[in-house]
Parts: structure tokens; C-alpha cells; sequence
């Protein structure tokens, strides 16, 4: 079956086809050319996109739902919610709950709601925690030791789709887990740095280990060594150890008021990172507070019962569109 995407502006890697269109034969594209340029098929079923950009699905590494559903409550809901604007892959967060027991069951309805829907987006379950630094992020004290029997569990509860997992690389035990971890799934786990003051030398000990990325960069994070060794002084944190190894990946939340990131450190990461090493994030998290009144009229983040940031109200099209 042939279909043609028609009177589109077609973003490619380096430039933007204006007027053009895209042959597709049943899911592959097999020609881009100029608009009326080419004959089609008798039986070509023909969209007119009316101008509108035309380009390759977003991927959303870090994403605990929609503004109505974490991901734990229907994972068929939260995907299509984010693929209506333009999100064709996606990585179901995990949320960071009280309980282990919590937490594990939250991981086994994803995994059972990914496997009932045949035509989902979802690619895999980043497990962000809980085994994480108590001092950072909202619900910190639900951050804790990692415990053998309770990440063997969750491995089988997510049956084969925990792909990354976000952990704080200064915890006790953290070592021995990211090795246990990468047995089990013959070192296919990539591991993330966030909620965490590790150190360099903590954060570097983990590269051969598959510590690969850094989870939203200037949230969550600090240093080793606080307050300085020398007064009046700065201590390399976790940010700039991700920063500094061209080896890592810096996922960055980007809203519109710079909420999560500012706008000159965003700037700055990317000036650093480069395009390819920056990762856009929504961290897109179930709207369940009001907004403080000192955040009156910023409505694209979400917010604790305490007032403190709790991801955002993105999706990947509004984020993209604000870098």
C-alpha cells in the first residue's frame, strides 16, 4: 500500500524541504521529492498536510505520564496521549512511590499494560530510583539503600523492559547493584546520574560500568564537597562531571520559563554537550497541585503538595519548540 504525504515542510538533519512531499510504501518512506514532481502510484492514498512540518517522530527518554495518568495507571492512555503530539517512542518513568511494594507494583502494571497493546510507543521502563540521594528532588525521603532483593524483583516485574535506570552513584551498596544489574541483563542497562552530590571519582568509577547519561541536568543535583575545601572556592558537582566526560549524555528539561533550566544554562550545556550529547526531556509528571502563588502564570510545570518542582506539564512538541 502506498501513501503520499503531500504540500509538507520536511525537516530533515540539515535543512527544510519546503513543498515537498513523501512517498511511503506500506511503513518505509522509499522517496522524498517536489510537490506535483513525480507520478504516483493508481492506487496511492494521498494526504494533504496543508504546509505543516513534516519530520521524524520525538523520543522521550524520561516521562512519568500525562497531565491525567502516571504511567502506572494506564500506560495505553499516557502513550497515545504524548503520540498525538508527536511522540513516536517513549520511556515509561517509573515514579519514585513510599514503598517498595508500591514501586514494584507500579513497574508490573506498566509492563503488563505495555504487553496488552500491540501498537505501543512505549520502548522501555526507566526506572528513575529509588535508589537515590535523600537530600534531592521532590519526595526525597522516599529515596533509599539499594537492596538486592528488591532490584531482582523489580527486574522481573518489568520482564525484560527496564532499559535505564537513574541511581546516585555516592550510595552505599550502589557499586555491587549496577554489577548485579548488569549481569542479569548481559550489561545491556544504561545507568544515569540524578538525585545525587556524587563525586568525579564516583561518577567515573561507573563509565565502564554503563553509566551513560545524566538526568536532568541542574535538577537534583550537588557536590561530594560541601562547603569547599578552600573558602570562596568551587567544587566540581555532579553537572559538571556529566558536562565534562564527552563519553555522556545531559538530559535537560525544557520549559518555558526556564523553570527547570535557566535559559543561559541550557546555553551553556549545550555550548559544552553539543546538540548530539544534549537530550530533550519533558519529565512530564500528573498536574496534581496548583501552582504556589509565586508561580502564578507558569503553567507548563508541575509542582509537590509542598510547593517544590515536580517535573513538568510538557510534551515533547512545546519542548522542543522552547530550546
Amino acid at each position: 500500500m502506498y501513501t503520499c504525504i503531500k504540500n509538507a515542510r520536511v525537516i530533515l538533519p540539515d535543512r527544510m524541504l519546503e513543498k515537498h512531499s513523501i512517498l511511503i510504501e506500506d511503513d518505509r518512506i522509499i522517496n522524498v521529492f517536489p510537490d506535483d514532481n513525480v507520478a504516483l502510484p493508481s492506487d496511492c492514498k494521498i494526504i494533504d498536510v496543508e504546509g505543516k512540518y513534516v519530520g521524524p517522530g520525538f523520543v522521550d527518554i524520561h516521562c512519568h505520564g500525562d497531565k491525567d495518568n502516571w504511567f502506572y495507571d494506564d500506560p495505553v492512555a499516557v502513550s497515545r496521549s504524548h503520540l498525538a503530539h508527536g511522540t513516536t517512542s517513549i520511556m515509561a518513568t517509573a515514579r519514585l512511590l513510599p514503598t517498595h511494594e508500591e514501586v514494584l507494583d507500579s513497574v508490573i502494571a506498566i509492563a503488563d499494560g505495555v504487553e496488552e497493546d500491540p501498537d505501543t510507543t512505549v520502548i522501555g521502563i526507566h526506572m528513575e530510583g529509588p535508589y537515590m540521594n535523600p537530600k534531592y528532588g521532590a519526595y526525597r525521603d522516599r529515596s533509599r539503600i539499594p537492596k538486592r532483593e528488591e532490584y531482582y524483583e523489580y527486574l522481573k516485574a518489568g520482564k525484560g523492559l527496564i532499559k535505564t535506570w537513574t541511581i546516585a552513584p555516592e550510595l552505599e551498596n550502589i557499586n555491587q547493584m549496577v554489577a548485579d544489574i548488569q549481569a542479569a541483563t548481559k550489561g545491556k542497562t544504561i545507568f544515569q546520574v540524578g538525585h545525587s552530590e556524587a563525586s568525579r571519582e564516583h561518577i567515573s568509577t561507573l563509565f565502564p560500568s554503563g553509566l551513560k547519561i545524566g538526568t536532568h541536568l541542574t535538577n537534583a543535583s550537588g557536590r561530594f564537597v560541601d562547603p569547599p575545601k578552600f573558602l570562596g572556592t568551587r567544587e566540581i558537582g555532579v553537572d559538571e562531571s556529566v558536562w565534562l566526560d564527552d563519553g555522556v549524555y545531559a538530559e535537560v528539561i525544557v520549559d518555558y520559563h526556564g523553570s527547570h533550566v535557566r535559559y543561559d544554562m541550557l546555553k551553556l550545556i549545550i555550548k559544552i554537550k553539543g546538540v548530539d550529547k544534549t537530550i530533550i526531556i519533558t519529565d512530564s509528571t500528573v498536574a496534581e497541585y496548583a501552582a504556589p502563588p509565586v508561580y502564578e502564570g507558569i503553567n507548563d510545570v508541575n509542582y509537590t503538595d509542598d510547593g517544590e518542582l515536580m517535573g513538568s506539564a510538557l510534551t515533547m512538541d512545546k519542548a522542543v519548540t522552547n530550546v
